[in-house]
């Protein structure tokens, strides 16, 4: 009897070792976010790019960052996109701080920006942008960034045509643009 109980107690240990080290580990799923080097150091705005805003953009919801795109000007548009890839266009609006944009930027960099005439621009600017709503136009963006701070705006148009980025030297000059500032 004593080796019978010795022997089941030895068989219950065994069945519970192998349960416990046969069963899959659960791994922890890994945040998106965490892979992107989203850390403000003493109080500045992180550089975000806007293949960065298309590919993840609720990682910057509510956040103050320096972004990196291309935008597009003209009667009822103002988007920036990135020019890598398609979708996650973003709504830009001077509104909400327009006070501060004046003062932050360059009268030349203020007076390429004319609705009528239109245009594409490489733009780097500060703001917070907005994720995961309606926004622009018709609400036809999902996400808006609300200028604070106009860094810098280049001219990349020769015609002025918010479609201008679809012509094969315009396109290249834009990318190359777009690759040389991200890469800073």
């Amino acid at each position: 009897m004593y080796t019978f109980t010795r022997l089941l107690v030895l068989c219950v240990m065994l069945v519970f070792t192998l349960t416990v080290h046969t069963r899959p580990i659960k791994q922890k799923k890994q945040d998106p976010c965490s892979d992107l080097r989203f850390l403000a150091l003493m109080n500045e705005a992180p550089t975000i790019s806007a293949t960065d805003i298309r590919n993840l953009p609720h990682c910057f919801n509510g956040k103050f960052i320096r972004l990196i795109g291309v935008y597009r000007v003209a009667f009822e548009n103002s988007d920036l996109f990135d020019p890598t890839g398609d979708g996650g266009s973003t709504w830009v609006s001077f509104d909400p701080f327009y006070s501060a944009v004046k003062r932050c930027s360059s009268p030349e960099a203020l007076r390429l920006l004319n609705r009528e005439k239109g245009g594409t621009f490489g733009f780097v600017g500060m703001g917070i942008f907005h994720s995961g709503g309606r926004f622009g136009h018709e609400n036809g963006w999902a996400n808006e960034f609300q200028v604070i701070c106009l860094e810098k705006l280049t001219d990349l148009s020769d015609s002025g045509s918010v479609l201008e980025y679809q012509d094969p030297k315009a396109r290249k000059r834009i990318l190359d643009w777009y690759a040389k500032e991200k890469s800073k």
